[in-house]
Formats: C-alpha cells, structure tokens, sequence
C-alpha cells in the first residue's frame, strides 16, 4: 500500500511539474501572439482577417490556461480535495468556455486559410473565398455563442457527483435523488463531448480541402515548371503543417477530455489522470508554437526579440 502510495505521489508530482511547464510555455506563445498583433493594431489602426483570428485565439488560450493555473492551485491548497465549491465549479464552467471558444476558433482559422489558399473554381467557394475576410467578425461571434451554448448549462449541473463507489465500481444501490444527479452530470457531460466534436470535424473538412488542393496544384506545377515552388505552394505547405500539427495535438487533447470525464473506477486512478492532464495541457501550448513558427510576421519578430535579448546578456 506504502508503494502505491509513492508511486502515486511520484507520478503526480512529474505530471504537475510537466503540465506547469507546459502551460507556462503556453501563456508566453500566446501572450506573444497576442502582444505583436496588438503593438501592429496600435500603430496601424488596423488589422487583417487572419491576424485577428489569431488574436482572438491567443485571447481565449490564454484565459483557458490562465484558469488552468488558479484552478489547480486553488484545488491543491483546499483541504477538502473532493468537494467542488462554487469557486471551483465557476473556474472550472469558465475553462470549459475557454476551451471550446479555442477549438471553434481554431477551426475558424482552419476554414479561413482553406479559403484564402485552396484553389477550387467551384462557383460556392470562388463566393466564399470573395467573402471570408468580411465574415471573420460573424464567424468570431458565432464561436462565442457556440461556446456559451455548450458551457453555460453545465452551471445547473451537479458537479459533486461520484459515479463510483468506495469499492471502485459503478454506484448500484442508491436513492432516486443521487440516480437523477447521476443522469445530469453525464448528461452534460455527453453534451459538452458532443459540441466539442464539431469543430473537430469542420477542421479536419477544411485539412482535406487543402491537402486535395495542394496535390492538384502540385500536379499542375510540375507540368510546367517541374523545378519550381511558387509562393502558393509555399503557403499550401505552411497551412497545411499548421493543420495536421493541430490536428495531431487536438486528436490527443479530445481523448485526454472525454477519458477525464469518465467515471474514476473505469480507469486507471494512477496513470489515466496524470497522462491525461499532460496530453490536455499540450495542446493550446504546443499549437500556439507552431502558429508563431510558421507565421513570417510573427517567427521574424520572436527572432528580433531574442537577438536583443542575447544582445543585453552580452552586454551584462
């Protein structure tokens, strides 16, 4: 039992210290995201299409793990580990909004750049790639309110609820009220899982049109000029690295949830929540590099912010 109990504690402490180190990481891409779009609207007085998605992503990230954070600590220096107060049910109905409002918004942006790079001569999409950049602010208060649609129920839900008993089954035996909060809580559950994937599917849509987009296009560059990568090539290939590194995190991220939301006794009480808290938490992180990398704008300015800082390090 000794044993168990280290292995527990050991396991923990590896996953907090990784998912700390992940979403520090985190809130710095994002928070940079966020810093240079702004500092380029301050100057400007203007900002495109899909800078401004990707502003708007930076935003909810960074308060998806900005609650992370308060979350977790606030949940670690509460003596009453199990019991969900109203400070933890608000953080956790806030993390809940903040993450889907980042998986609609990533796939806003998966739709956009499908949009503006592909190269279909369909009447329908000559049409919307004419009117994606007019529609980003419709798009961007649509993935509010689909958010809010799926994460302000959960506030009526009851989140003291414990599908399993101190044997470490499923409860069996119990009282009508606790059968009825049971059904609610996986109720919501189930609905959450359900509105998350939704996103998940007009992304990967978007991925396919691109990837059928780039193979045509590459076919036809090859034909005649097989020596040649024209700049929308390039920006197919860029698009499309972004796409799949998302794809991939995201994929890993929406099983992460929905193991997390399953009952304790059906999973491993050791490694599912440890594993589980590390693959969540790489998600916004990790996607958040990718985008920086990838962006010229915004790769050139970290790489400027970095020699300075190499600069003054000399210097010191």
């Amino acid at each position: 039992m000794t044993v168990r109990r280290n292995m527990f504690s050991s396991v923990s402490i590896i996953a907090i210290t990784i998912v700390l180190i992940e979403i520090s990481v985190g809130l710095l891409g994002n928070g940079f995201i966020v810093a240079i779009n702004w500092t380029d609207w301050i100057k400007s007085r203007k900002l495109s299409s899909c800078n401004t998605i990707l502003t708007s992503l930076g935003i909810s990230r960074l308060l998806l793990q900005g609650t992370a954070i308060v979350f977790r600590s606030y949940s670690f220096f509460t003596l009453d580990t199990h019991k969900l107060d109203n400070v933890r049910i608000t953080l956790r109905v806030i993390r809940m909004f903040a993450n889907m409002t980042s998986a609609w918004l990533a796939s806003c942006l998966s739709v956009f750049y499908c949009a503006k790079i592909a190269t279909f001569t369909h009447p329908l999409f000559l049409r919307a790639k004419q009117r994606i950049s007019g529609m980003v602010p419709q798009l961007l208060l649509g993935s509010l309110l689909l958010a809010l649609f799926t994460s302000i129920p959960t506030v009526w839900a009851n989140h003291d609820v414990y599908l399993c008993n101190s044997k470490g089954s499923l409860l069996g035996n119990t009282t009508s009220a606790k059968v009825n909060s049971n059904v609610i809580y996986l109720y919501f559950s189930f609905l959450y899982t359900v509105m998350a994937f939704f996103p998940f599917l007009i992304f990967l849509a978007s991925s396919m049109l691109l990837m059928v987009s780039l193979w045509r296009h590459s076919r036809c560059m090859q034909d005649y000029a097989p020596d040649l990568q024209d700049s929308r090539t390039r920006a197919h290939v860029s698009a499309i690295k972004s796409l799949i590194s998302f794809l991939i995190l995201y994929t890993f991220s929406f099983v992460g949830e929905t193991l997390q939301t399953m009952p304790t006794c059906l999973t491993d009480n050791t490694w599912t929540p440890a594993v589980t808290s590390v693959v969540v938490a790489a998600y916004p992180s990790g996607h958040s590099i990718v985008l920086i990398l990838l962006n010229p704008r915004l790769k050139t300015a970290l790489v400027q912010i970095l020699r300075h800082i190499k600069c003054q390090l000399r210097l010191s």
